[in-house]
Order: C-alpha cells, then sequence, then structure tokens
C-alpha cells in the first residue's frame, strides 16, 4: 500500500523485490517466494492495475535457478521464474553475473568452446546470464 500510495504521488513509478535467495528456493523453504503470491499482494494494495513490475535476482553459472529450478506456478503448472516472470509482464533485472568475481577467470574450459568469440571468463559469464530468455538487464557483480 506505501509503495502504491508513492507511485500515486507521483514520487515513484512502479516498484519490484530485490532478492538473492527468495525466488531461487523450493516451494516450503524459509526464504522462498513464490511470485505468483508476491503479485497477489501487488494486485491486493493497488488493483488490477498495480505497479508491481520488477524483480531483482542473481543469475550465473554457479546460480543457475532462475530458467533451471521448476519453483513458479503458472496457470496450474510448474515452470521456472523467468518463465513465470515473462508470462507474467514482470521485467527481469539479474545480479550477479560474475558471481562477485569468481567467474571472472578459472572457468572449465568447456565454458570456452559454448561461448566461443569470447577473449575471457568474465565475458563468457556476463554472456552466460545476459543471453538467458527473460532477462532484461544483466547487473555485473
Amino acid at each position: 500500500e506505501t509503495l502504491e500510495g508513492a507511485v500515486a504521488e507521483g514520487k515513484i513509478k512502479s516498484y519490484g523485490t530485490a532478492t538473492w535467495n527468495g525466488y531461487r528456493m523450493e516451494p516450503g523453504e524459509g526464504e522462498y517466494l513464490s511470485l505468483a503470491e508476491v503479485l497477489g499482494a501487488a494486485q491486493a494494495a493497488g488493483g488490477e492495475d498495480h505497479h508491481f513490475r520488477v524483480v531483482q535476482l542473481p543469475l550465473n553459472l554457479g546460480m543457475p535457478e532462475a530458467f533451471s529450478k521448476p519453483n513458479q506456478s503458472l496457470n496450474g503448472e510448474t515452470t521456472c521464474f523467468l518463465a513465470a516472470a515473462a508470462q507474467r509482464g514482470v521485467t527481469v533485472m539479474t545480479s550477479g553475473s560474475i558471481l562477485q568475481g569468481r567467474a571472472a577467470e578459472g572457468l572449465p574450459p568447456i565454458i570456452g568452446e559454448v561461448f566461443p568469440g569470447f577473449s575471457t571468463d568474465g565475458q563468457r559469464a556476463i554472456q552466460f546470464t545476459r543471453s538467458a530468455p527473460g532477462v532484461a538487464v544483466a547487473l555485473v557483480g
């Protein structure tokens, strides 16, 4: 309600959530966040025209759950977070593209084969993240 009020007052245009673990966990785990439930809360606060628009979560070679783990409910099915967000019109920004520097060097040779044309492991790690379907922004870190 506070964020919808800030939109109504012209202080912000939209809002969202940022979490390191919530959207990567299994349902039932303590930090798990259901995008459907978060959007339900936004709808309860702002109606059908709520302003929840964006999510930030980590996605990198060591944390691929946003597209590899089916943990979100969508139309009675279970799917990965990126697919659920895309279907619901939520913009996804990813963080930790180079796994806080740990993916900037020393990646297994297969990564170079999968991502040819890049001269460093850091570039390959960023490409992995930014090329994931449904990612609008890949923050480096």
